[in-house]
């Protein structure tokens, strides 16, 4: 989790389009996890700190794929800030949430996201996954086993409030 009050979606462009990268795949998927992390003293700037979001993929051929992005919200460098900022915003516009309390607030909310392949610089390393885009998703909701979770079910029985055999 991290505190985002303060930020409106409003106040910041949207993400260009990052078309630079060939052979994207269009998914449906939401966040399930983010984390306030320290900048650390090898960055540039280890006072600063970002956020990391973890997407998961929720139905599909790529079903529980998962995805990273990282946005640097506090830096020395205002660039990477304003890039942070457009990111974000483009994230919380997908979700219908322009003002966020808190990183949570995105938490489960499917967006389409748009994957591409970022080839390597090195021979070193492999190609990797890339998240070009966020856009709102305006289909019926995809069903996901973590939904059933968090909405308080007990194995395939239903709500456990329905649940008439469980003590109190």
């Amino acid at each position: 989790m991290a505190d985002l009050s303060g930020f409106n979606a409003k106040d910041h462009e949207k993400m260009g389009d990052r078309t630079l990268i060939k052979n994207e795949t269009v998914v449906v998927g939401k966040i399930v996890k983010s984390e306030k992390k320290n900048c650390s003293e090898k960055s540039k700037d280890p006072s600063g700190w970002y956020i990391s979001l973890q997407f998961k993929v929720v139905g599909g051929e790529h079903k529980d794929r998962v995805f990273f992005t990282n946005l640097n919200l506090k830096n020395k460098n205002a660039q990477a800030v304003e890039i942070a900022q457009k990111e974000l915003a483009t994230i919380c516009d997908a979700c219908g949430v322009l003002q966020p309390e808190d990183s949570q607030d995105l938490h489960g909310i499917q967006m389409k996201l748009t994957i591409g392949i970022e080839k390597s610089k090195s021979p070193k390393y492999p190609d990797k996954n890339y998240i070009m885009m966020y856009e709102k998703y305006g289909g019926d909701a995809i069903p996901d086993s973590d939904d059933k979770q968090d909405a308080g079910y007990a194995g395939s029985k239903g709500p456990a409030w329905l649940d008439k055999d469980k003590e109190e």
